[in-house]
């Protein structure tokens, strides 16, 4: 049985009753998180957006040690980080989701059906920079990939077309745009003048799309929802084991 396989076990059948660890985030890492948010964004974050970050924080240390306990590696500051990311891929790729049907994708179509229809015009924010090393993108990306990091302060562009997009932004940038969803950080997405992440924060839709036409769509966000789904029953499942301390 492959480490995959074993770890979906281990997490669907954890118990409760596993004595609790404490897991401590300190004022220097508050600050920090307080610090990179601004360095990145231009700005504090607001209550929900720091407690969101802390919690981030949390989820990472608990990777963390759940990896040191699969003696996945000794510990070491300078190979956390891959730690993490290798415990984060083992949990996703062990999560087992059923194939969906054909009456289970149209009905997920039906319930998202804005995402797969013709948008005449949208909305978004968006964050510029003219060059980024590879170290920054991440930072970011990890940064925003927080639910609750909300587009205060950002540039926008409002209720712009798919033709105005290409002409200011490029056509690769203005093609990427509309297949977004509505709601989420994306990015970053490179355009004439530079590197953009955006937020889509309202959108103008026309006719849906055929259900045919955008099958493969529907069954890629679908997997990718149920996924994200399994990974968050088996996170909290793994976090009750843990308790944390904030100064």
């Amino acid at each position: 049985m492959g480490l995959g396989a074993l770890l979906y076990l281990f997490y669907s059948f954890a118990s409760d009753d596993i004595t609790q660890q404490r897991i401590t985030i300190t004022p220097f890492e508050v600050s920090k998180l307080n610090l990179d948010f601004k360095t990145l964004l231009n700005r504090k974050p607001n209550a929900d957006e720091l407690k969101n970050m802390i919690q981030k924080k949390y989820f990472d240390k608990i990777l963390l040690q759940e990896a040191l306990t699969l003696k996945l590696a000794q510990k070491s500051p300078k190979i956390s980080q891959k730690l993490r990311e290798q415990m984060h891929f083992i949990m996703l790729n062990s999560m087992q989701n059923s194939e969906p049907d054909e009456k289970m994708l149209y009905q997920y179509y039906k319930q998202h059906i804005e995402d797969y229809s013709q948008k005449n015009s949208l909305s978004f924010s968006y964050i510029f920079f003219e060059t980024l090393d590879e170290s920054k993108i991440d930072a970011i990306s990890n940064l925003l990939d927080i639910k609750k990091v909300q587009p205060l302060n950002q540039k926008s562009e409002i209720a712009v077309t798919n033709q105005s997009v290409t002409k200011r932004y490029g056509k690769y940038f203005s093609l990427k745009l509309f297949q977004l969803k509505k709601g989420e950080w994306h990015g970053p997405l490179r355009a004439k003048d530079g590197l953009h992440f955006v937020y889509i924060y309202e959108v103008n839709s026309s006719t849906p799309y055929p259900f045919d036409d955008v099958e493969e769509r529907v069954y890629q966000d679908y997997l990718r929802d149920q996924k994200e789904q399994a990974f968050k029953q088996s996170y909290e499942k793994i976090a009750v084991q843990y308790t944390l301390e904030q100064p």
